[in-house]
């Protein structure tokens, strides 16, 4: 875990967060602990756990109101990446202060035109090399997209990525698989996934993707219609 400076504030602290989160600059596993951290440490202990606390006002009111004012400067950017990381660790932070954190989620969803999608993933199979070198070339073509994202580069056939992921001895087991993702038990997205917590989604037979799972939080691509898909997806997932 990054090292993380001491703050004496609320303000100092979610000033630091925002930063971080508008910049990209954090792993989604960094980011969730420090999320899961605030809430399970910092309310009502502070002191104990980022320093002297000198704001001495409730943890949740306080974040209730900086997204009041996100919201009120029209950052809805921003206040969909925070809204992803809080899902992203919820259970756990609901285990241990329930109350605060619902409360907190109830305010992070603001006002919306419609409810939250509720999609239903699937499981289609585990893939080895073989397996993909057999299937239509539009999903060999949306697997190496994915493949692409995951290791970083670009990768044109099925065994230039094995050939790289062997290479790696961290990587060599990498388990592989695709998920069907579906909403009103219609079918609408795909979904590669590498050692679980890493994947791309795509519309159903599509190259173009839409949203990314990294270190187990969804992100949306640049350009994504819909902005509320990433923490949609996120109340979901099931793994």
């Amino acid at each position: 875990m990054p090292a993380r400076p001491q703050f004496k504030t609320y303000e100092q602290w979610f000033a630091w967060v925002l930063a971080k989160l508008r910049h990209g600059s954090w792993s989604s596993k960094s980011t969730n602990f420090y999320v899961w951290e605030f809430f399970v440490n910092g309310y009502g202990r502070f002191d104990k756990a980022m320093g002297r606390n000198t704001a001495k006002r409730p943890l949740v009111t306080f974040l209730s109101s900086q997204v009041d004012a996100l919201r009120g400067a029209g950052d809805e950017r921003t206040i969909e990446r925070l809204r992803v990381h809080v899902l992203a660790c919820r259970e756990i932070m609901n285990h241990q202060v329930r109350r605060e954190t619902a409360d907190f989620l109830k305010n992070l969803e603001g006002p919306r035109t419609q409810p939250p999608e509720r999609y239903v993933f699937k499981r289609e199979r585990v893939y080895e090399e073989a397996a993909i070198s057999r299937l239509p070339r539009d999903d060999r073509k949306q697997f190496l997209v994915a493949a692409s994202k995951y290791l970083g580069g670009n990768f044109r056939t099925v065994p230039a990525f094995f050939k790289k992921l062997r290479r790696d001895p961290d990587e060599a087991d990498t388990s592989i698989e695709r998920w069907k993702i579906t909403a009103k038990r219609a079918p609408v997205y795909e979904m590669w996934t590498f050692l679980v917590d890493n994947g791309t989604v795509f519309p159903i037979g599509g190259t173009v993707p839409v949203a990314q799972m990294v270190q187990g939080t969804f992100q949306v691509e640049p350009g994504q219609a819909n902005p509320t898909l990433a923490s949609d997806l996120q109340r979901t997932v099931p793994f």
